[in-house]
């Protein structure tokens, strides 16, 4: 895929959530206002679940993937499975706790965001909420 080749030319980040990554290529980032990315999403199995600092819009371009939402944050809170596919539309407000169970084979997203949250969250499997604040700034930990 050619687009893949001109991403790749753009600074990029990688985030490392248990088995797989997702690497963000940033084309416009003003925080505060709005930011642009392309997530090549690499993902066998999220370790966590996770909040984000922003609402967000989501294209797939290529591939797809299978997203396991939770409804809120805490124990016993009921999960529901969806699956993404290339030409899919989505929102992601930034409350939305949710993680990435599989990704097909270069998958590609266009996510354009409103402005940066201070806080967001992650929970891990194992009961573990974390608060973090600007550039993953752990604020807190509880274990539920």
């Amino acid at each position: 895929m050619r687009l893949f080749r001109l991403i790749k030319l753009l600074p990029s980040k990688r985030f490392y959530l248990g088995e797989g990554v997702v690497t963000r290529y940033t084309l416009i980032e003003i925080r505060w206002l709005f930011s642009i990315y392309f997530h090549h999403i690499e993902t066998f199995a999220q370790d966590r679940f996770h909040t984000h600092a922003f609402n967000a819009h989501v294209w797939i371009l290529n591939g797809g993937y299978v997203d396991e939402i939770k409804d809120g944050i805490g124990p016993n809170k009921t999960t529901e499975i969806k699956t993404f596919k290339k030409g899919d539309h989505r929102y992601i407000p930034r409350e939305l706790n949710h993680k990435l169970r599989l990704a097909e084979k270069d998958t590609l997203s266009l996510l354009i965001t409103g402005p940066y949250s201070t806080i967001w969250t992650e929970e891990t499997d194992d009961g573990v909420l974390r608060i973090l604040t600007t550039h993953r700034t752990p604020l807190g930990e509880i274990k539920m």
